[in-house]
């Protein structure tokens, strides 16, 4: 959650700083119900 607010909800990015890939970070919000908003 940190890492996504720190990059303003760039999934890439935070994935980035977590040191995962996009996709794995994509995977597990979508496990524990975490949305990001688009705007």
């Amino acid at each position: 959650m940190e890492a996504l607010e720190h990059t303003g909800g760039q999934i890439g990015k935070a994935a980035k700083l977590v040191n995962v890939s996009r996709t794995t970070l994509w995977e597990k919000m979508q496990r524990l119900g975490i949305e990001v908003s688009s705007n």
